[in-house]
């Protein structure tokens, strides 16, 4: 299981990484610019490093300090974890990927004025602190919505779940339980 986190990670990460990105096409370039004026003035590049790292870090001790095997190791293997991220996180050339990727993400959701007003956005006084603040927002938010999820959409989920198969059991659209005592 712990193999399969690890893996989880690594996939994640990959995923951003190798991205299918659109190349800039005619009448592209000014959006391409201006996305990277966005990435660059926002730092999206640390942000999603900072990001990385908060993730993984929390996710690496749930794993490795769960588990009693590891859990003599958790801070060596979470270092060795996080530290094979963040070297891969920083070669060139996936850093350029990572901006081609986030430049194409931008350029299918905004057009050229609007990255240019948002990238001005970022220069001001509110929207340097956003930037500040956005790793610890996206970690918080995934997070306390688990928590959510946990709590209060479990248990009122499963009690609907529950009696919506119960009436298709009843109108015969799938077969009742049966009884354990047979």
């Amino acid at each position: 299981m712990k193999k399969f986190k690890i893996l989880v990670i690594c996939a994640f990460v990959t995923a951003f990484i190798t991205a299918n990105q659109i190349p800039a096409q005619a009448g592209n370039d000014g959006r391409m610019a201006a996305a990277y004026e966005l990435i660059d003035q926002a730092g999206l590049i640390d942000k999603f490093i900072i990001t990385c790292d908060m993730m993984t870090s929390k996710l690496a001790d749930q794993m490795f300090k769960n588990d009693p095997k590891t859990a003599p190791y958790s801070d060596v293997l979470a270092g060795a974890l996080k530290e094979a991220i963040n070297e891969t996180l920083a070669e060139p050339q996936v850093q350029t990927e990572l901006k081609q990727m986030f430049a194409t993400i931008y350029m299918e959701e905004f057009n050229e004025k609007e990255l240019k007003d948002i990238a001005a956005f970022y220069k001001t006084p509110t929207g340097k602190k956003s930037l500040e603040k956005l790793p610890a927002v996206i970690v918080k938010s995934q997070q306390r919505g688990q928590q959510f999820a946990a709590r209060i959409i479990k248990a009122s989920l499963e009690e609907k779940l529950t009696a919506k198969l119960e009436q298709l059991q009843k109108e015969g659209k799938i077969p009742a339980k049966k009884d354990k005592k047979q």
